[in-house]
């Protein structure tokens, strides 16, 4: 894997994906996130996921040579923050160690098996679907969400999409919230 990537841009990147990576997982290969670069698109995909949310952010490079590593999601954020210049420039001579440098400074870093990583099956764009309003629909909802870890499925907001509309339910078992907003078809 070889890819140079404007730094600002990989540092927001690692700091949006790493918010949900666990930092006490006994999963060392959770506490990483997955680098995926495509030398054919010019795309680096940056995943994490904790088992219950993923996230992954596409970064544009110039991608001299596909490949993919796990590194440590506070490591990434740090070096990225520390390196200078605009650009900085990730490659891995063998699976296990990546060299990063920008500016002066260069790091070689050992790397998490990226074969080990439980990769989550992200929907294609064509099945998402762009939504606005989720923290008006969350304060609508979430307080008739359970707080009673014995029932676990009375945790959550239910989320479905139906007749160009969002419905939103939750309940605790003593109270049942019904939320319903309009949703924009994209074309």
């Amino acid at each position: 894997m070889r890819f140079e990537v404007n730094r600002k841009a990989m540092l927001e990147a690692a700091k949006s994906v790493a918010k949900i990576v666990p930092s006490n997982s006994p999963v060392e290969e959770l506490q990483g996130i997955l680098i995926e670069s495509n030398e054919d698109t010019g795309e680096v995909y940056m995943t994490a996921t904790n088992h219950e949310v993923s996230i992954q952010h596409k970064v544009i490079a110039s991608v001299a040579e596909s490949g993919v590593m796990l590194i440590n999601s506070r490591l990434l954020v740090d070096m990225m923050s520390k390196l200078e210049g605009e650009f900085v420039t990730l490659c891995s001579d063998s699976p296990e160690l990546l060299r990063v440098f920008g500016g002066s400074c260069t790091f070689h870093i050992n790397c998490l098996s990226p074969k080990n990583y439980p990769k989550p099956t992200i929907p294609f764009p064509d099945e998402s679907v762009i939504m606005t309003g989720i923290c008006s629909l969350a304060k609508r909802t979430t307080f008739a969400v359970s707080k009673d870890d014995s029932k676990p499925v009375l945790q959550c907001v239910n989320i479905k999409f139906k007749n160009n509309a969002i419905h939103a339910a939750a309940c605790d078992s003593m109270r049942l919230m019904l939320v319903k907003d309009s949703a924009e078809q994209t074309e």
